[in-house]
């Protein structure tokens, strides 16, 4: 079954349990109602989202990044010849050739693109290339065993940790890379969680001998976690959803809290200036150092919200504030696409196949949350959770990618969804991708559609280097393989 399919019936012994069609015309009068009962319970909350959506201002646009190529990209040419070119910048052309060198692509054509006489020729015939894949939430490196303490550290203890970064804490040697690299993915931001200001992300390679080797632009961004309703299936270990009351207040006082911290940092900046200025030492403090980036403009705020309260609320506190603002996980977006539209407000995407978030929500709520930012002028991107297994779960991205096309993305914008639109959010179009002249010599080699499952991703190439394809699950796999066999009596 092709991952571009829609359970349209479901039979068990004979008897249907499911009709799309049934469905269909089922939740039009579910909508209705719901609006009608929303309508009556969420006045102040209405109020609340018109407020916000009177804020004037765009959303700034992401800052250079200073993209660190690898150190490691060869020197000389390197042609991949006779493969169907996937640019993602315009139609596919096949039988295709890429020319690269120092990391950087330098030609890109059909058939009659010159290439240089010295340069490595590598047969791509039948094959498919296409940009490399940039998993824009992940623990990669920072959790390897969920349930072995020690060999997880995605969080800092305190409430407030801006000085974090996260890339000196990464395991190259980590399992999970040469896996994600099966997968397709040649960059991954790596983001920290705990705390109400968790520290700063980073851009990885997913090859390289050592953090530093890998870390393509440290300290890319402000990660911020917002107050969000805990969700039914964790109110045994965490306790019973908060009410709207309470989370209101939490989220005020949240608000409260980081209008304090960015005024001190803000303080702190003039302090420190005027120091330098009269030729004097200052008060060195860690937190509000590691903040002036972000109060200067020149870091942006990723912020963790679900809830559709928690979206406007922290878009509300971005545009007021002026800063550059993606808001990560976005469950809810869907119901503010108006207000990230309009403020360009980009989405990173963390959970597009699990359940649906309320009882009488379409099974396919979260399935087709892409299509309806896409429809929307929504910037958004799609990746995967970091709990419960997030790093060995980073290379089912394309999997993700694949449902969102079933279910009313443009094939074309599900392809760019884990390419073109992440690099975009990242401030690294000019580098990330797409494959054009000038980008990073980053590449998935296929032998069929990138987002089917049953397609075999036969090669990766980061930034020029080209690394081993070999990792745990294809060595237990020819382990097990390779097993004795009992002969079966004839």
């Amino acid at each position: 079954m092709s991952v571009f399919s829609i359970a349209e019936s479901t039979f068990v012994d004979g008897q249907l349990l499911f009709d799309r069609k049934s469905d269909l015309q089922h939740r039009e009068r579910v909508t209705t109602a719901r609006e009608m009962l929303v309508k009556e319970m969420r006045e102040g909350e209405i109020k609340d989202a018109e407020a916000v959506a009177e804020l004037a201002g765009t959303n700034p646009p992401a800052p250079d990044m200073g993209y660190r190529f690898s150190p490691d990209a060869p020197a000389g040419a390197v042609a991949i010849v006779g493969a169907t070119l996937h640019t993602l910048e315009g139609p596919a052309i096949p039988d295709g050739i890429v020319v690269f060198e120092a990391g950087r692509i330098t030609a890109v054509g059909d058939a009659g693109t010159p290439v240089p006489e010295s340069a490595e020729r590598f047969d791509a015939r039948g094959k498919h290339l296409w940009p490399g894949i940039i998993h824009t939430n992940t623990v990669l490196g920072i959790s390897e065993i969920d349930s072995v303490a020690g060999s997880v550290d995605v969080a800092e203890t305190g409430d407030t940790n801006a000085d974090v970064d996260v890339s000196i804490a990464i395991n190259a040697a980590s399992a999970h890379f040469p896996v994600a690299r099966s997968g397709g993915i040649t960059h991954a931001i790596v983001t920290p969680r705990g705390g109400a200001v968790a520290g700063t992300n980073a851009l990885v390679r997913t090859a390289g001998w050592t953090w530093d080797e890998m870390a393509a632009v440290r300290r890319h961004s402000l990660v911020l976690r917002w107050p969000d309703p805990i969700p039914a299936r964790y109110a045994a270990l965490l306790g019973p959803p908060k009410s709207p009351a309470d989370l209101r207040k939490e989220s005020e006082e949240r608000l409260e809290e980081l209008d304090d911290l960015l005024a001190a940092a803000r303080a702190y900046g003039k302090a420190k200036q005027a120091a330098k200025d009269a030729g004097r030492v200052w008060d060195f403090d860690p937190q509000l150092d590691a903040l002036q980036p972000v109060v200067e403009g020149r870091r942006p705020v990723w912020v963790s919200a679900r809830e559709k309260s928690a979206i406007e609320s922290a878009v509300g506190w971005a545009v007021e504030n002026k800063l550059r603002i993606v808001i990560m996980g976005g469950r809810d977006s869907y119901l503010v696409t108006d207000l990230l539209a309009r403020h360009q407000i980009p989405v990173v995407l963390r959970n597009i196949v699990g359940e649906p978030p309320r009882e009488d929500d379409p099974y396919d709520v979260l399935y087709s949350l892409p299509a309806r930012l896409e429809a929307a002028g929504v910037p958004f991107s799609i990746a995967s959770g970091t709990f419960s297994g997030g790093s060995s779960k980073a290379h089912n991205i394309t999997l993700y990618a694949g449902i969102a096309a079933a279910h009313g993305l443009d094939r074309e914008a599900a392809y760019r969804s884990i390419t073109l639109y992440p690099a975009r959010i990242l401030g690294l179009e000019d580098v990330l991708g797409s494959i054009v002249p000038g980008k990073s010599a980053s590449f998935v080699l296929t032998d069929g559609d990138l987002l089917e499952p049953a397609t075999s991703i036969e090669q990766v190439w980061i930034d020029g280097t080209r690394p081993s394809m070999d990792d745990v699950q294809k060595a237990a796999y020819r382990k097990w393989d390779a097993r004795p066999r009992r002969e079966t009596p004839e």
